[in-house]
């Protein structure tokens, strides 16, 4: 998925809807794999804090 993104922004008129449907029904595993590291981040952070969510967990994410 991470690939398609240049195709989409240079030669967006030539994406058909079930092209990108198909895209976005199946290919998942990119977004899928980053919600999963930015939840083991929180789930760290809020371990390191004793549970109380803190700025220190998004400034870190924005690193």
């Amino acid at each position: 998925m991470a690939g398609y993104r240049n195709r989409m922004v240079h030669m967006y008129h030539m994406i058909s809807e079930e092209e990108l449907y198909d895209i976005i029904t199946t290919e998942l595993g990119d977004i899928k794999e980053f919600v999963s590291e930015i939840k083991n981040t929180l789930e760290v952070c809020m371990i390191k804090t004793s549970g109380v969510m803190s700025s220190s967990i998004f400034w870190n994410l924005e690193k």
